[in-house]
């Protein structure tokens, strides 16, 4: 289908599926979770660094999540979790950068 399925990325060179994976949900309550916790970070986030920035702070996360999990485990995955994990990391870097500068 387009989950992250480590045996298609590594030796079938099905790269794509690192980026496709960040869009299939499992289900409805996974999609409905995860549009509620992009509108609540998102919207903070997105207005602060912009629009642009704030796609590619998204789709680095989650290619690069799931990089990392294609090398530490044979599993496959599906949703924008770890690019909503990385969001939530984005926005405690923001702020705690903030408060350091006053």
């Amino acid at each position: 289908m387009g989950e992250k399925s480590t045996f298609d990325i590594k030796y079938n060179l099905q790269i794509y599926r690192l980026i496709t994976s960040l869009f299939l949900h499992h289900n409805f309550l996974h999609l409905v979770g995860n549009i509620a916790l992009l509108c609540v970070l998102g919207s903070f986030y997105e207005h602060k660094i912009g629009s642009i920035k704030f796609i590619t702070v998204f789709l680095i996360n989650g290619v690069s999540a799931n990089i990392f999990t294609c090398i530490l485990s044979n599993s496959s995955s599906i949703g924008a979790s770890v690019s909503l994990i990385g969001i939530w990391g984005a926005i405690i870097s923001l702020i705690s950068n903030y408060y350091l500068l006053f």
